[in-house]
Protein backbone atom coordinates (compact mmCIF):
# COMPACT_ATOMS: atom_id res chain seq x y z
CA UNK A 1 0.00 0.00 0.00
CA UNK A 2 2.03 3.67 -0.98
CA UNK A 3 1.71 6.42 1.61
CA UNK A 4 -1.21 8.13 -0.47
CA UNK A 5 -3.67 5.16 0.33
CA UNK A 6 -2.29 5.42 3.67
CA UNK A 7 -3.00 8.68 4.20
CA UNK A 8 -6.36 8.67 2.63
CA UNK A 9 -7.98 5.57 4.69
CA UNK A 10 -6.38 7.18 7.79
CA UNK A 11 -8.48 10.24 7.07
CA UNK A 12 -11.34 8.01 6.51
CA UNK A 13 -11.27 6.45 9.40
CA UNK A 14 -10.87 10.04 11.34
CA UNK A 15 -14.14 11.28 9.43
CA UNK A 16 -15.86 8.06 10.36
CA UNK A 17 -14.79 8.15 13.71
CA UNK A 18 -16.17 11.86 14.33
CA UNK A 19 -19.75 9.70 14.49
CA UNK A 20 -18.82 7.93 17.60
CA UNK A 21 -16.47 10.77 19.62
CA UNK A 22 -18.67 13.86 20.18
CA UNK A 23 -17.14 17.49 19.57
CA UNK A 24 -16.62 17.64 15.98
CA UNK A 25 -12.95 17.70 16.25
CA UNK A 26 -11.42 14.46 14.60
CA UNK A 27 -12.97 15.41 11.65
CA UNK A 28 -10.48 18.33 10.54
CA UNK A 29 -7.79 15.71 11.14
CA UNK A 30 -9.49 13.60 8.55
CA UNK A 31 -9.42 16.46 6.70
CA UNK A 32 -6.36 17.01 6.58
CA UNK A 33 -5.41 13.58 6.33
CA UNK A 34 -7.29 13.50 2.64
CA UNK A 35 -5.51 16.34 1.50
CA UNK A 36 -2.26 14.73 2.49
CA UNK A 37 -3.00 12.00 0.26
CA UNK A 38 -4.59 14.02 -2.86
CA UNK A 39 -0.94 16.24 -2.31
CA UNK A 40 0.91 12.84 -2.60
CA UNK A 41 -0.72 12.19 -6.00
CA UNK A 42 0.77 15.67 -6.99
CA UNK A 43 3.65 15.65 -5.75
CA UNK A 44 6.24 13.14 -3.70
CA UNK A 45 7.37 14.21 -0.54
CA UNK A 46 9.41 12.79 2.14
CA UNK A 47 7.87 11.50 5.67
CA UNK A 48 8.48 14.93 7.09
CA UNK A 49 7.03 16.37 4.72
CA UNK A 50 3.66 14.50 4.82
CA UNK A 51 3.74 14.97 8.88
CA UNK A 52 3.90 18.76 7.71
CA UNK A 53 1.20 19.11 5.29
CA UNK A 54 -0.81 17.04 7.62
CA UNK A 55 -0.69 19.03 11.06
CA UNK A 56 -0.84 22.64 9.00
CA UNK A 57 -4.35 21.43 7.44
CA UNK A 58 -5.70 19.60 9.90
CA UNK A 59 -4.90 23.35 11.90
CA UNK A 60 -6.09 25.39 9.07
CA UNK A 61 -9.64 23.15 9.03
CA UNK A 62 -10.15 23.24 12.47
CA UNK A 63 -10.05 26.95 13.04
CA UNK A 64 -10.90 28.09 9.47
CA UNK A 65 -13.90 26.50 9.63
CA UNK A 66 -15.11 26.32 13.11
CA UNK A 67 -15.26 29.97 12.75
CA UNK A 68 -16.83 29.75 9.63
CA UNK A 69 -19.73 27.80 10.49
CA UNK A 70 -20.16 28.32 13.87
CA UNK A 71 -23.97 26.97 14.28
CA UNK A 72 -22.56 23.75 12.86
CA UNK A 73 -19.42 23.26 14.98
CA UNK A 74 -20.02 25.00 18.29
CA UNK A 75 -23.21 23.34 19.41
CA UNK A 76 -25.31 24.62 22.34
CA UNK A 77 -24.12 27.79 24.34
CA UNK A 78 -24.21 27.33 28.09
CA UNK A 79 -28.01 27.95 29.20
CA UNK A 80 -29.20 27.67 26.09
CA UNK A 81 -31.49 25.19 24.94
CA UNK A 82 -32.92 24.24 21.47
CA UNK A 83 -36.68 24.86 20.49
CA UNK A 84 -38.27 21.69 21.72
CA UNK A 85 -41.90 21.48 21.69
CA UNK A 86 -42.01 18.96 24.71
CA UNK A 87 -45.42 18.16 23.94
CA UNK A 88 -45.40 17.81 20.57
CA UNK A 89 -46.43 14.02 20.77
CA UNK A 90 -48.55 13.70 24.14
CA UNK A 91 -51.22 11.57 23.67
CA UNK A 92 -49.91 9.26 21.34
CA UNK A 93 -49.45 5.97 22.64
CA UNK A 94 -46.02 3.52 22.31
CA UNK A 95 -45.53 -0.21 23.63
CA UNK A 96 -43.02 -0.63 26.31
CA UNK A 97 -40.13 -2.60 25.33
CA UNK A 98 -38.16 -2.62 28.38
CA UNK A 99 -39.64 -2.45 31.83
CA UNK A 100 -39.94 1.15 32.87
CA UNK A 101 -40.44 1.59 36.68
CA UNK A 102 -40.18 5.31 38.82
CA UNK A 103 -36.65 6.26 38.88
CA UNK A 104 -35.57 3.73 36.81
CA UNK A 105 -35.99 4.72 32.56
CA UNK A 106 -37.06 1.79 30.46
CA UNK A 107 -37.53 1.32 26.72
CA UNK A 108 -40.77 2.65 24.66
CA UNK A 109 -41.51 1.48 20.77
CA UNK A 110 -43.10 4.24 19.39
CA UNK A 111 -42.81 5.33 15.77
CA UNK A 112 -40.78 2.22 15.14
CA UNK A 113 -38.01 3.56 16.73
CA UNK A 114 -36.38 2.35 20.31
CA UNK A 115 -36.70 5.57 23.13
CA UNK A 116 -35.89 5.97 26.20
CA UNK A 117 -38.77 6.16 28.73
CA UNK A 118 -39.49 7.53 31.97
CA UNK A 119 -43.16 6.44 34.42
CA UNK A 120 -44.31 7.62 37.92
CA UNK A 121 -46.02 4.03 37.52
CA UNK A 122 -44.67 0.65 36.71
CA UNK A 123 -44.83 -0.57 33.25
CA UNK A 124 -43.99 -4.11 31.83
CA UNK A 125 -43.10 -4.98 28.65
CA UNK A 126 -45.91 -5.75 26.09
CA UNK A 127 -48.09 -2.69 27.88
CA UNK A 128 -49.35 0.47 25.75
CA UNK A 129 -48.62 3.72 27.58
CA UNK A 130 -49.73 7.04 26.55
CA UNK A 131 -47.27 9.89 25.94
CA UNK A 132 -47.33 12.63 28.22
CA UNK A 133 -44.33 14.86 27.49
CA UNK A 134 -40.61 14.51 26.02
CA UNK A 135 -37.69 15.91 27.16
CA UNK A 136 -34.73 15.87 24.70
CA UNK A 137 -34.28 12.32 23.62
CA UNK A 138 -36.45 10.65 27.52
CA UNK A 139 -40.98 10.09 26.95
CA UNK A 140 -42.48 10.66 30.25
CA UNK A 141 -45.12 8.12 30.01
CA UNK A 142 -48.19 6.79 32.22
CA UNK A 143 -50.13 3.79 31.69
CA UNK A 144 -53.21 4.19 29.42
Amino acid sequence: MNAAMIWLTAGCVMMLAEFVVPGFIIFFFGAGAVLTSAALLVTPMTLPGQFTVFLASSVVFLFVLRRLLPRIFSGLKKGSSLPVDEEEFAGETASVMERIAPGRPGKILFHGSAWTAESAHECSPGEQVRIVRRNNLTYFVEKE
